[in-house]
């Protein structure tokens, strides 16, 4: 797995000995001009792949020696955030458009998923690396990123915006590398913070991350969810834009059960991941006898 190699014991000293080889690379990513239409393809892709070896240690000390180089490409600190983060995030949104058109790679039994997942989620990783290492980089690439207040006037991985794309393939079954280094990259945007990671990329998206990572999330307290009210938990869209369906009045009886029977499940499913503790409210409701009394006032209408 691409995620773990990279984290192996020796991994620094390799690096070491080898990082006069990221001289070229730079020169591939920020000289060579890249495929418009596809930029992962070789030469960019090859040096996508070899960066990926590298901790972000050893690719800034390399990259501050290019003194006579840098001074070409940029003139103080924030021009060289700005042309770092554009240069990736330009990579990454038009290779991800461009080899996911439909955004939905799993209901797409056309595409070479094993080709795909080879070329996006070694990008991916090397973002992350350098997102975990540089403030400026994450901040520039967390607005970039993640949904914006546009994005989340509908469910955060529908649309067709680099955020949507990217929150879809968290969940993605087709392309489990790529999923795993999209999780991993929004986790560290998130400053590996469980709830801003859940507040920004929507519950149903991230807790599959967390659950394997092991990581617990704390229920939100009262201001938090004050500030956070508008916003729906689970889907991450505004609540104000979400389709509210049809209401209560107007559902029949079999209607309301299919819908109680769905929250039923939905929250025994989140019971069981241990994540957070909650009581099935539709198991309250029948402790404290409010089906009854719901359908007993039904009863009596029908009587008048």
């Amino acid at each position: 797995m691409l995620v773990v190699s990279r984290h192996q014991e020796d991994s620094l000293q390799t690096s070491t000995y080898f990082k006069n080889c990221l001289i070229p690379i730079f020169y591939i990513l920020f000289e060579v001009p890249y495929a418009e239409s596809q930029p992962m393809v070789p030469p960019h892709s090859q040096a996508i792949h070899a960066l990926m070896q590298y901790p972000y240690e050893t690719i800034l000390s390399v990259w501050r020696s290019q003194i006579e180089w840098l001074d070409s490409l940029y003139k103080n600190l924030e021009e060289e955030t700005d042309v770092v983060a554009n240069t990736f995030m330009d990579m990454l949104d038009k290779s991800v458009h461009a080899l996911i058109p439909s955004g939905n790679p799993d209901e797409d039994g056309h595409m070479d998923h094993q080709q795909i997942d080879a070329t996006l989620s070694p990008l991916l990783l090397v973002i992350r690396t350098l997102a975990e290492g540089s403030l400026p980089l994450r901040e520039r690439w967390a607005v970039r990123m993640l949904p914006s207040e546009e994005d989340r006037l509908q469910p955060v991985n529908q649309g067709h915006s680099l955020s949507a794309y990217l929150i879809k393939l968290m969940t993605s079954t087709m392309l489990p590398q790529t999923q795993a280094a999209v999780c991993e990259t929004y986790f560290i945007l998130c400053d590996e913070d469980a709830n801003n990671f859940t507040k920004q990329v929507g519950y149903g998206n991230a807790i599959g991350y967390l659950v394997n990572k092991g990581i617990p999330v704390e229920l939100p307290n009262d201001e938090q969810q004050q500030a956070d009210e508008n916003i729906n938990p689970i889907t991450g869209q505004y609540i104000s834009a979400e389709d509210a369906g049809p209401s209560l009045a107007d559902m029949t009886d079999e209607e309301k059960e299919r819908e109680a029977e769905k929250l039923f499940v939905l929250f025994e499913r989140l019971k069981k991941t241990g994540v957070v503790d909650v009581e099935n409210p539709i198991t309250k409701a029948k402790r404290e006898g409010k089906f009854e009394h719901i359908q007993d006032n039904d009863h009596d209408s029908d009587s008048d």
